[in-house]
């Protein structure tokens, strides 16, 4: 096998005819894999390396990495860092000590929009394609970093829910915990708006007021508290339980294809799916990097948080 060895000798070589040998276009390049911008917090920062010399590397040979001139010695051809202050980052990657390949790829990690506590509840405009704009706080919250009630699905007290429902409930004061509570102008969001605050919005792992949850921000810019409120007494016998994690209802019944024996939950618009008239589609708010958001169908009698869309 062709070793470090004999490439180095090649360097040795092609330096006493004046070749550069840490030069990037010869040896490799290496570039950010993903956004040329983020928000401080929002995800990790990766940048991969392509080798391109004559000869293959051994497995041996040490690979370290440069991230503003500080040091990672991490043996790879790729690297990930979590930065903790905004700025621009740039990278390089030198092997064995001797080469350098250049990162010419750089990324600005820039500060989110800046959270302040607001008591009185309004529609905020996210930039979001369907033009859908969201309360500030949920349901029964005094502000908008506070969890708020919590309710059974189709339930608009914090009580036990209504039992079985299979329509959606959005816009209906009878079952609408937002619009019975807000008035008119509000309602529960359906299972695709909550799909795309998810698809479409960074999403920033965060403490508020001393609340952990997540801030969402829009295409535009402005952004949302989502608290991590947990789940109400009736999913685990306390007043709240599973903080950390948060817990939103969407209007819209889980869907399903099979029989009542073996259920297989679908998107809402899968075709054929049946309407379950025993659960309910909800968002769920992760806790690990990466993960801030997933979707899941359960029993109407757990109480979860509702945050409130406009209705128009």
């Amino acid at each position: 096998m062709k070793t470090f060895n004999l490439l180095y000798t090649f360097c040795a070589a092609a330096a006493l005819s004046f070749t550069a040998c840490d030069d990037s276009s010869e040896y490799g390049s290496c570039s950010v894999k993903g956004e040329d911008e983020i928000y401080l917090g929002q995800s990790g920062i990766s940048w991969v390396a392509e080798w391109t010399g004559p000869y293959e590397l051994n497995p041996k040979v040490s690979l370290t990495w440069y991230i503003n001139g500080e040091e990672y010695d991490n043996n790879r051809l790729k690297i990930k860092i979590y930065p903790k202050e905004s700025g621009t980052y740039k990278a390089k990657l030198k092997i064995g000590g001797d080469i350098t390949i250049k990162c010419e790829d750089k990324i600005k990690v820039k500060e989110p929009p800046k959270l302040k506590i607001e008591t009185e509840k309004k529609a905020v405009d996210l930039g979001l394609p369907s033009g859908t704009k969201w309360a500030n706080m949920n349901v029964g919250a005094k502000d908008n970093s506070a969890f708020g009630d919590h309710f059974a699905w189709g339930s608009v007290k914090p009580e036990n829910g209504p039992g079985k429902i299979n329509m959606d409930i959005s816009g209906n004061v009878e079952y609408d915990a937002a619009m019975a509570n807000w008035g008119d102008k509000w309602k529960m969001p359906t299972e695709n708006q909550l799909k795309e605050l998810g698809s479409n919005c960074t999403w920033i792992r965060k403490t508020f007021n001393d609340i952990d949850g997540y801030q969402v921000i829009g295409p535009n810019g402005k952004s949302i508290f989502l608290p991590a409120a947990g789940s109400g007494k009736d999913g685990c016998g306390e007043n709240f339980c599973g903080l950390l994690i948060g817990y939103y209802w969407s209007s819209t019944p889980a869907r399903y294809v099979g029989n009542n024996a073996l259920k297989v939950y679908v998107n809402s618009d899968k075709p054929n799916a049946k309407y379950d008239s025993e659960r309910a589609s909800y968002l769920w708010l992760g806790t690990t990097e990466g993960f801030p958001n997933a979707f899941g169908a359960d029993y109407h009698k757990y109480q979860k948080s509702v945050r409130p869309v406009l209705a128009e």
